[in-house]
């Protein structure tokens, strides 16, 4: 790979950082703040429009399980600190744990 065919994956974005790829290679889930708030977003590595996967005020560190099935990344949900889980497809998060009181 020389990088001559190089393009953004994230167009528009003020923010774009702690990047996850699918085993597959196809999706990028990126944290951004380009809606106003520290959320996940899911990009086409070969284009298209990106689109915002959470709607909270502040998640990060998004991982792709290794089935390409699963998204697990932290939040903060009434002031504590929990990690998500999401279907890679698209579907509700639910929580899987949650931090002891008092950690940040």
């Amino acid at each position: 790979l020389d990088g001559s065919g190089a393009r953004s994956l994230t167009p528009g974005t003020r923010v774009a950082v702690q990047a996850a790829l699918t085993p597959d290679d196809k999706t990028l889930f990126y944290v951004s703040d380009q809606a106003g708030s520290i959320n996940i977003w899911r990009g086409d590595v070969n284009g298209g429009e990106p689109r915002r996967v959470t709607t909270g005020d502040f998640e990060f560190r998004p991982q792709v399980m290794p089935d390409g099935q699963w998204l697990l990344y932290g939040a903060f949900r009434g002031g504590k600190l929990v990690t998500m889980k999401m279907p890679v497809a698209g579907g509700e998060a639910t929580e899987l744990a949650a931090a002891p009181e008092g950690v940040v």
